[in-house]
Order: C-alpha cells, then sequence, then structure tokens
C-alpha cells in the first residue's frame, strides 16, 4: 500500500478522529468523521471478517471476546495504510485496536481486508507469525492496484540488489530497517504459493513451518520442491 512504511512506525500510536461519529457491531467499533462512512466500514468489516475466515481457514470464526476499535481517517489525499495492535498471553489474543487511513474506496478494499487477515491469522495460530507470512498473506487481499504497486517495487529492489534470501526471509522475527523490500517480496512469494496450493494450504504450511522451525521440510512437505533454495529459484523462475 501506498505509505506502508507507517504501519511500521504506527504500531502501538492511534490515529485520531477529530469529529467523531462511531457505530458498533459485534466484533468491530468504528470510529470515524462521518456517521454513513462509520456504518458502512463497520457492516464492511463484519463481511469480511467472515468472507476471509472461511477463505483462509475453511470456516467462520466465533466472535471475539471484545470487539476491535477502528479509528479512520478518510481522504483522498492520505496514503492507503494501517496498523493492528493486539496481545498474546497464554493462548489468547485480546486488545484489538485498528487505525486505519485511506480513501474511502481503498478503506474498503484494501486497508481493511489487510488488517483484518492479520487478525484472522492472529486469531488462529494465537502467536506471532513470521513476518513475511503475515504480510505476505495480508498484501495477497489487497485491491489489484495495491498489489501491482508492490510487484513494481519488487522489479526495482531485485535489480538493486535490496532482494532478500529465502533462508534469511524466513528466519526473520521483526521487521528490517530497510521495511519496503520485506512488504514487496513477501507478497510475491505468497501470491505465489498461494496460486500453487491455495490460502488454506498457506495456512497449513506455515503452521507447519511455525511448529516444527524446518521451512525447507515444510516447502517439501506441501509444495513438492526440495528446499527454500530452490524455492527461491523456482518462485524467481
Amino acid at each position: 500500500m501506498d505509505a506502508r512504511m507507517f504501519r511500521g512506525l504506527l504500531l502501538g500510536g492511534l490515529l485520531f478522529v477529530a469529529a467523531g461519529a462511531r457505530f458498533p457491531t459485534a466484533n468491530f467499533v468504528v470510529e470515524t468523521a462521518d456517521p454513513q462512512l462509520a456504518r458502512e466500514f463497520a457492516l464492511t468489516a463484519e463481511k469480511q471478517r467472515e468472507e476471509l475466515a472461511v477463505s483462509w481457514l475453511g470456516e467462520a470464526m466465533p466472535n471475539w471476546a471484545q470487539p476491535c476499535l477502528i479509528t479512520v481517517r478518510v481522504g483522498s489525499h492520505l496514503g492507503a495504510g494501517g496498523a493492528t495492535t493486539f496481545y498474546f498471553d497464554q493462548g489468547e489474543v485480546f486488545g484489538w485496536r485498528m487505525s486505519i487511513q485511506g480513501s474511502r474506496e481503498r478503506v474498503l478494499d484494501s486497508v481493511l481486508p489487510h488488517e483484518i487477515t492479520h487478525m484472522i491469522l492472529a486469531t488462529h495460530f494465537r502467536c506471532p507469525l513470521p513476518r513475511w507470512a503475515d504480510e505476505g498473506a495480508a498484501t495477497s487481499v489487497e485491491h489489484v492496484s495495491e498489489r501491482n504497486k508492490h510487484r513494481r517495487m519488487l522489479y526495482q529492489f531485485l535489480r538493486t540488489g535490496r532482494g532478500i534470501a529465502f533462508n534469511q526471509l524466513f528466519a526473520m522475527r521483526e521487521y528490517p530497517a530497510d521495511i519496503m523490500p520485506l512488504y514487496a517480496q513477501s507478497h510475491s512469494l505468497a501470491e505465489y504459493l498461494i496460486q500453487v496450493g491455495g490460502r488454506q494450504e498457506y495456512v497449513r504450511f506455515i503452521g507447519d513451518g511455525m511448529k516444527s522451525n524446518d521451512w525447507c521440510g515444510a516447502v517439501e512437505r506441501h509444495y513438492g520442491i526440495a528446499d527454500s533454495g530452490a524455492l527461491q529459484q523456482t518462485w524467481l523462475a
């Protein structure tokens, strides 16, 4: 997304809505300046939560114990992006807060599904995901215009030596200082794996890799590719 770097900078922060309206649903409470937009964003978030859970996990999720507060700044001049914070403790996930911005269209078709995918995967795994797997999944559900931006950036990064070797990518637990290549390459790798095996197989692959800490073995078990090096060559081709 545009201004994607601010996701890393805004973790733990809030985007404040000046003269807010609020609309609650079972799993979200949306605050934004326009009451009609607050309602539209909240109802869309609920719909996307159900549809994306079925797509990624094969079934809908039960309601969260507490709804997620979403603060939204809307404007055609704003780059599309956001941040969602939450906590893990003894197998539970709680404390959802989402801060997002962008045009109405990009909030609806890119930012909300991106952030909700993070929440679905956190609810499913109940622990932090590898950064590449989390961001790769989330960027894969954005609007095609946003996905094309990642693709164009990836070509530039690969030409200028800013690509990330897959063995390093799989080992990352935190965002690197040079964050944009992580987003672009994670998007492309996730998109490739999803094209090969679908979203639910992608989730199973991530679960296998996290549990076994054997990403080379997980690549072979789920995609029939010998190891991460062979996967990188196949992906590049």
